[in-house]
């Protein structure tokens, strides 16, 4: 408790990257909170969940800290319940790892912020593994009701929810994450309708301002759901500074592991983020904007964190164990990074540059990516909170490959290492 209390004190001691997404949810808070209807295209859940701490942390003059700590703030007891609920599963140090890996990640560059996909993330994942280890009726209840809150904050994720649902009824009979996704969708009817005053399924696609015009690109202006279906999946995928490969690494690890609650966690949690993929590739604003790698699917660094722990403790080969040792240290770098700079001073200017006219190089160009961009843009340093916080991340990173990692496979190491340096002196 104490250390993740400290981890929680060093986030609020970071800078925030706020978005305009960030900002709109943060006013429409203030604006629930003073008692009116705001009027947004996105989600009023967020802001809806953040009202009560906001007016408490008003009454005793911290009402502005509580709401621009709000999502760091939930960090605590989802680390804590995460934490211990793994534990009680596979073991400390593996519900340890996961927490470890999955906040130092991408997820670093998004905590300090009032940002609806962190807050998502952790409810809605906290929210699954409830149901998919659920001991009691009350368990169960609580986690329908938990995973719905967690999906409606983002609504797209009621659509891909629906996808891991069904194959989780087809599986295993269970219908509880089914009843989440029936939740979260009538949300949706009902915030749409009231903002729109009539009966709409959604707030998306009718906002003037769901369209731009890319200069770069061949197809220039893109409304809606527009933007071709190919270059959307490839960026998603690739792109050096939007890829889910570059930024969550693990995501694409197979992961041997015994067909337990953990691994049906892992599985719906990995169904969610590859239904999305297809729904956002044919969106206009498909790279999340002037932001840290793919915002929009922030919530994959949680099965992407049980993989790597599952292959650092069960892997059957060496090379399996290389693999997830050279990616958990990609994945810590993914997380420093994230906390230093979040985007280089002068990339994001570069991004906005001529009404954001190059930002496409943004998505695509190594040179402008925000894993690679630290190596030459060095206009502002990181302060003593970015580089206590990134060194920590580094730390911890190499912790959870000691710990996790068998004796057996240790000594394994070590001969293999053995060996080398024996070939090499007798080829010398």
């Amino acid at each position: 408790m104490i250390a993740v209390v400290a981890v929680a004190a060093l986030m609020v001691w970071l800078p925030a990257h706020p978005s305009f997404d960030d900002n709109r949810r943060s006013l429409a808070t203030l604006d629930l909170a003073a008692g009116h209807w705001h009027t947004v295209k996105y989600s009023l859940v967020m802001p809806l969940l953040a009202v009560l701490p906001y007016r408490l942390g008003r009454a005793v003059g911290m009402g502005s800290f509580l709401l621009d700590n709000f999502v760091t703030l939930v960090w605590i007891p989802w680390s804590l319940w995460i934490g211990s609920r793994l534990s009680r599963l596979r073991g400390r140090r593996f519900g340890v790892g996961v927490v470890a890996l999955a906040t130092g990640s991408m997820f670093t560059g998004y905590v300090t912020s009032f940002n609806a996909e962190a807050l998502s993330m952790m409810i809605a994942s906290a929210g699954i593994l409830l149901i998919v280890d659920a001991r009691s009726r009350a368990q169960k209840v609580s986690g329908i009701v938990v995973t719905g809150i967690g999906i409606a904050i983002i609504p797209v994720l009621a659509v891909a929810c629906g996808a891991a649902a069904v194959l989780l009824w087809w599986r295993r009979r269970n219908s509880a994450l089914l009843i989440s996704c029936a939740i979260a969708a009538a949300w949706m009817v009902v915030d749409a309708s009231i903002t729109t005053g009539h009966l709409s399924l959604s707030k998306y696609g009718s906002d003037p301002g769901d369209e731009t015009n890319f200069q770069l690109l061949p197809w220039g202006h893109v409304a809606g759901f527009g933007y071709p279906f190919l270059f959307g999946l490839v960026g998603i995928l690739f792109s050096l500074g939007r890829g889910l490969l570059w930024y969550q690494p693990g995501f694409f690890r197979r992961a041997p592991q015994p067909d337990d609650a953990v691994a049906q966690w892992r599985w719906c949690l990995t169904l969610i983020v590859v239904a999305m993929i297809p729904i956002y590739s044919k969106w206009w604003a498909w790279y999340g904007g002037v932001s840290f790698g793919p915002r929009f699917f922030l919530i994959g660094v949680v099965p992407a964190a049980t993989a790597l722990c599952t292959q650092l403790q069960v892997g059957r080969s060496l090379r399996t164990w290389l693999g997830a040792v050279l990616l958990t240290l990609w994945t810590a770098w993914v997380g420093i990074v994230g906390a230093a700079y979040y985007i280089t001073p002068r990339t994001d200017l570069f991004c906005r540059l001529e009404n954001f006219r190059y930002v496409p190089l943004c998505w695509y160009s190594g040179e402008y990516s925000s894993l690679l961009s630290p190596t030459w843009d060095r206009e502002v340093w990181p302060g003593a909170s970015q580089i206590l916080f990134g060194t920590l991340i580094g730390i911890v990173a190499l912790g959870v490959i000691v710990q996790l990692t068998p004796r057996a496979r240790w000594g394994e190491v070590q001969a293999r290492a053995r060996a080398l340096l024996q070939r090499g002196a007798t080829d010398g």
